[in-house]
């Protein structure tokens, strides 16, 4: 898959406005996360506020601001670094159901070699087989009436837990689902109701090989954290 996306950069009264070409996004459906990097030398401070927007006109006047926070420079490889998290916006737009008009970032001290990257989550997470306990954290994210997580590879797992916290504002229903194989699958029989702004943690019934976590809303929007642990079998 292509996880760095071709841009085009327009500098004008000290912002940046940012674009890309929503058919150059392979599979959509599977974008875990998106980031707006630089060269690390030109990231500027940290604590530095820097503003993100989804762009509405060409002048970036009466733009829908993403965030604005004091921004810690994440270090994403020994050159680059990562200046803004715009994954639930990059989703949107490549649903289709916010126009693509772009990003503005103000405040930014200079982007130098900047690029779009794009996260994939893919069929199958298979936990570190050298440590005792494993953590991955993903976000389901969507306008249909159900989106699943990717299988987890629970052959060799002692307990798992998986924690859902409701960052919508529909009211969402959980449930777990067991395979052998990825391909087959048994739905689990407990179904958790999870309101908005609420965790609930949910723990399966029977031991499979694989194991998923699905999200369901009446009202087609889902959007939620999902974390999944497990403590690994020592021998």
């Amino acid at each position: 898959m292509n996880n760095e996306i071709p841009i085009s950069i327009i500098r004008r009264d000290g912002a940046y406005l940012i674009y890309f070409d929503v058919s150059n996004i392979d599979n959509p459906q599977k974008i875990e996360a998106a980031y707006i990097k630089t060269k690390r030398s030109n990231l500027g401070d940290n604590g530095q506020e820097i503003s993100v927007s989804i762009n509405n006109r060409l002048s970036g006047e009466d733009s829908i601001l993403l965030r604005k926070y004091k921004q810690t420079v994440q270090e994403d490889s020994y050159d680059y670094g990562i200046i803004a998290d715009v994954s639930e916006a990059v989703k949107m737009i490549a649903a289709g159901h916010v126009e693509n008009k772009g990003f503005m970032l103000k405040n930014v001290k200079q982007l130098y070699d900047p690029r779009l990257t794009l996260c994939y989550y893919y069929n199958r997470i298979y936990p570190c087989p050298e440590y005792g306990f494993f953590e991955k954290k993903i976000g389901l994210f969507s306008y249909t009436l159900s989106q699943e997580s990717p299988w987890f590879y629970t052959g060799m797992s002692d307990t798992i837990t998986f924690f859902v916290n409701n960052k919508g504002d529909s009211d969402i229903t959980i449930h777990l689902q067991n395979s052998p194989d990825t391909v087959r699958k048994v739905k689990d029989v407990q179904r958790i109701h999870v309101p908005p702004c609420e965790t609930v943690d949910i723990v399966p019934y029977k031991f499979s090989k694989f194991t998923r976590l699905a999200a369901y809303s009446e009202e087609g929007r889902i959007n939620c954290d999902v974390w999944f642990q497990t403590q690994l079998r020592s021998y």
